[in-house]
């Protein structure tokens, strides 16, 4: 079984997600840039994504391109799929106690 954890973008800036918001509803696919160091990707990933710092509310494909900075990865997010949004304290508490240890959930609480 692989190691394989998955991975959730916080955009928590609230001029930025009103552009990506935007971007979004209109094109359907924006791009941003990740740091090298802390994202270890295969060249697509399925992602979840918050854009309120409270709830996870989008699934999308995230791709990566070249390095466009010194350990800067350009990503781009595309076909999107918007859920009933999930809160992270609730979802934190459906996380049995003996797992908690494995995920990361419990820094966006």
């Amino acid at each position: 079984m692989s190691d394989y954890g998955g991975y959730v973008f916080l955009f928590d800036e609230p001029k930025r997600v009103e552009i990506l918001g935007d971007r979004l509803n209109s094109e359907r696919v924006f791009t941003d840039t990740i740091s090298a160091p802390d994202w270890k990707p295969k060249d697509i990933e399925v992602c979840l994504v918050s854009f309120d710092g409270a709830s996870l509310s989008y699934a999308c494909l995230v791709r990566r391109g070249n390095k466009v900075a010194t350990a800067k990865y350009r990503i781009e997010f595309s076909r999107f799929i918007n859920f009933v949004p999930i809160r992270f304290d609730e979802l934190g508490d459906s996380i049995p106690h003996e797992f908690r240890q494995h995920s990361s959930i419990e820094r966006f609480r």
